[in-house]
């Protein structure tokens, strides 16, 4: 079975059965050649570790902080964060503790007192006060829970960002 990728793709793929050469100096070859592969396809895959404190988590962007520029490659952080209950139509801010250039990503979900799980952003496709919204400043998370939104229980944060 073949597969395809754009020329400039990141998807190296790492043989899983090797014959090596009995020459020696073939063998270091391969090896080399090898252990080089391994490499670059273990640091270019998404880490998952998501953590209450700042990690690399593997992804990288192209571009300085707005231009790009696909020579110079930004490293991704991650951040975790845990809340407890927000009511309805209440305001939660959350101190990230980062000095952020670049917000990548900002997810989460939460368990609400009618007993479900909801994604944070949460869109109501019906009531636009049942909408959970999260924003982040320079210094925090913001969650606001809608007006006629079900009490939230408990909830996680994830932050991904750049940074200086």
């Amino acid at each position: 079975m073949s597969t395809s990728a754009p020329t400039n793709s990141i998807s190296f793929r790492v043989q899983e059965n090797v014959t090596f050469s009995k020459d020696f100096g073939q063998f270091l070859l391969q090896l080399t050649d090898l252990y080089q592969k391994l490499a670059v396809s273990t640091n270019a895959k998404d880490i998952a570790d998501y953590e209450n404190i700042e990690l690399i988590n593997g992804q990288q962007f192209f571009g300085v902080y707005g231009s790009i520029d696909p020579q110079k490659k930004i490293q991704i952080y991650r951040k975790c964060f845990a809340f407890g209950s927000i009511n309805a139509g209440a305001t939660l801010n959350i101190a990230h503790g980062v000095t952020l250039t670049q917000l990548t990503r900002l997810y989460g979900t939460c368990y609400t007192k009618v007993g479900d799980y909801r994604p944070i952003p949460r869109v109501s496709a019906t009531t636009a006060t049942q909408q959970i919204q999260i924003d982040a400043t320079t210094t925090n998370i913001v969650i606001v829970n809608g007006a006629a939104a079900p009490i939230i229980e408990y909830g996680l944060v994830v932050m991904e960002y750049m940074k200086n």
